[in-house]
């Protein structure tokens, strides 16, 4: 098992995930959706990798730090 942390763009807080590490990305995306209790289509989520940095995580804290 992998230990993931989520969160939702313009939402404060993170959320734990944890899925087998030999999942894929489509899996992570559909427990992501069952833990989020999110009504759309699993596959349509967008995930963004998010590194951890000298000063702490990197975070994306606005929709436009999403589209840059």
């Amino acid at each position: 098992m992998v230990k993931l942390f989520a969160a939702v763009v313009g939402e404060t807080g993170a959320f734990e995930v944890n899925i087998d590490e030999h999942e894929s990305v489509s899996a992570l995306k559909t427990v992501i959706a069952g833990l989020l209790k999110y009504e759309g289509r699993a596959d349509l989520l967008q995930l963004f990798l998010t590194k951890e940095v000298k000063d702490g995580p990197s975070w994306l804290l606005t929709e436009q730090d999403v589209k840059n």
